[in-house]
């Protein structure tokens, strides 16, 4: 089957949180920010290269859909699976690029949807989406390949106590950072320039 010039330059480029990935639920505002601006930047990108853009938007924000120089768009509601939706929308399309948070394996899932239709994925491929979106994974990444990094310690979630996390603090320098391993947007992250400190979060979040 012959394809035509304008199915080779067509591309979906899809951005989770303003595409409807949260459409049975509010959308989260400081993530639609980032990941909207994103969405703008690429899709002006691509477009300027001579792609055809196609995207879906989520039916709250639509009025915004004027900012977004793409050629085909569909409209995402709360009665509508996201997952079949982009699975739909990709058909026509050569190329794809995903934009995502990568937590509870979204980047990851919409990726392999891509790569098990055969697309051009001009995204992240899965390989550096499982590394990137473990923090320790990464952090061992990094110590392989001699680029220097602060130091990193992975603390399971059956060892958060005050008297296990004090002995961990002892190898490690001051100031110290505690984040989530699966996290996104800053959320959770916790700064400390001093150990009592550290005794006094865990002690007050002991029932967390």
């Amino acid at each position: 089957m012959k394809v035509s010039n304008t199915e080779i330059n067509r591309i979906f480029i899809f951005e989770f949180i303003s595409g409807g990935g949260f459409n049975h639920v509010d959308i989260p505002i400081s993530l639609f920010a980032e990941g909207f601006g994103m969405l703008r930047v690429i899709i002006e990108d691509f477009k300027n290269l001579g792609f055809q853009i196609k995207t879906l938007i989520d039916c709250r924000i639509q009025h915004m859909i004027r900012y977004l120089k793409m050629d085909y768009s569909k409209e995402i509601n709360q009665n509508m699976d996201i997952f079949l939706e982009v699975k739909n929308a990709v058909k026509d399309c050569k190329y794809v690029f995903i934009i995502a948070p990568e937590f509870s394996g979204i980047l990851y899932n919409l990726t392999k949807i891509m790569k098990d239709q055969n697309k051009i994925i001009l995204s992240m491929n899965l390989e550096a989406i499982r590394l990137g979106s473990s923090k320790f994974e990464t952090y061992k990444y990094f110590k392989a390949q001699e680029v220097s990094t602060p130091l990193t310690y992975h603390l399971p979630s059956h060892l958060l106590h005050k008297d296990h996390v004090m002995k961990i603090i002892l190898n490690f320098k001051l100031p110290v950072i505690i984040k989530p391993e699966d996290g996104v947007g800053a959320e959770s992250i916790f700064y400390f320039d001093d150990k009592s400190q550290i005794s006094s979060f865990f002690t007050s979040n002991r029932s967390h």
